[in-house]
Order: C-alpha cells, then sequence, then structure tokens
C-alpha cells in the first residue's frame, strides 16, 4: 500500500475531504422524524397525568425530587 505524505499546510484541505456535518440537537432529530414526534407526544400526554403525583414528590421528599431531575426524568418548569 503506497504511503502519502500530508505537508502541514495541507492539514485543513486535508480533513476537509471528510465533509463537516453540523451536529443537530435531540430535539432537532425528534422534531424531523415524524415516528419520534408522534412517540413525543405520546410520552408528553402520559407525564402530564403523573404531574399531580410528581408534585406530591416534590413536596414531601425532596432528595427522591432531586433524583428524578438529576437523571433527566422529571423537567423541573412544568411544576412552576
Amino acid at each position: 500500500m503506497a504511503k502519502y505524505k500530508i505537508k502541514k499546510e495541507n492539514l485543513n484541505e486535508f480533513w476537509g475531504l471528510f465533509g463537516k456535518k453540523k451536529p443537530q440537537s435531540l430535539q432537532q432529530v425528534i422534531d424531523s422524524d415524524p415516528v419520534l414526534n408522534k412517540l413525543d407526544d405520546e410520552l408528553y400526554d402520559i407525564n402530564r397525568n403523573y404531574i399531580p403525583k410528581l408534585q406530591k414528590i416534590k413536596d414531601n421528599d425532596a432528595e427522591s425530587w432531586k433524583q428524578l431531575v438529576k437523571y433527566g426524568l422529571v423537567d423541573p418548569k412544568d411544576f412552576k
């Protein structure tokens, strides 16, 4: 196999051959896919039903509430 030498001046051009993709956020991926969008809506409806129970946890058990928020299971903005 032949060896190729890349000069330091041409390094940016070399990496440019592989293309650059802008990273997408998870929300952008969900919004662009109809199946994921439908699942997101269904999960929101399920979570909305548990808001009164989660409100009790927030009021009575602060340590459990912190764990739920830490692991991303609860969005604190829904409880203000």
